[in-house]
């Protein structure tokens, strides 16, 4: 659209945010998270960018998952997003947090933040996402995650869950 200044701009506010949540990232890497506010969370204020921490579906694979390739479309366009070495780093570990979590398996919160449960949009952005990081050589990411994630998201289709057979989250597919 001719907005590449703002969508800079834009990707930049979240690697400011995950910069934020940098141990938490760490930690879900080391450990498989088991409470909603371990996970990155998925709602900030709008001007402080601090976390907003109430009772919410944090645990969104799609939204993480958005955001990696947003990074990766911006680079295969030529758009320069990184600005320090911080940001290619986080772009490795939301990668290895996406790995840890397991996301071809991971229910999460899904688009609607709503209950856990696979959701095939949740697992199409993911599978999506790391192809594209892959193929752009921005983080290595084993072949083996991918397919995991690929046959995951067959075996959800034509379903968004296992118990939705239709969802306007699909349409992210």
């Amino acid at each position: 659209l001719g907005e590449e200044i703002k969508f800079i701009e834009g990707v930049r506010v979240v690697f400011d945010i995950l910069h934020q949540s940098r141990s938490r990232i760490e930690e879900a890497i080391l450990r498989m998270p088991t409470f909603g506010h371990e996970f990155i969370h998925a709602k900030y204020h709008h001007e402080s960018l601090g976390e907003i921490t109430n009772n919410w579906g944090h645990h969104q694979i799609d939204a993480i998952s958005l955001f990696l390739y947003a990074v990766g479309f911006a680079h295969k366009k030529g758009i320069s997003i990184f600005r320090t070495e911080e940001d290619r780093e986080m772009v490795h570990l939301l990668v290895q947090y996406l790995i840890s979590i397991r996301y071809f398996e991971s229910p999460d919160n899904g688009m609607w933040e709503e209950w856990m449960e696979i959701h095939a949009s949740s697992l199409g952005a993911a599978v999506c996402a790391l192809e594209l990081l892959s193929e752009q050589k921005l983080a290595v990411v084993p072949q083996e995650v991918m397919d995991r994630g690929r046959e995951a998201l067959f075996t959800v289709l034509p379903n968004e869950t296992p118990n939705r057979t239709e969802d306007m989250a699909q349409l992210s597919l």
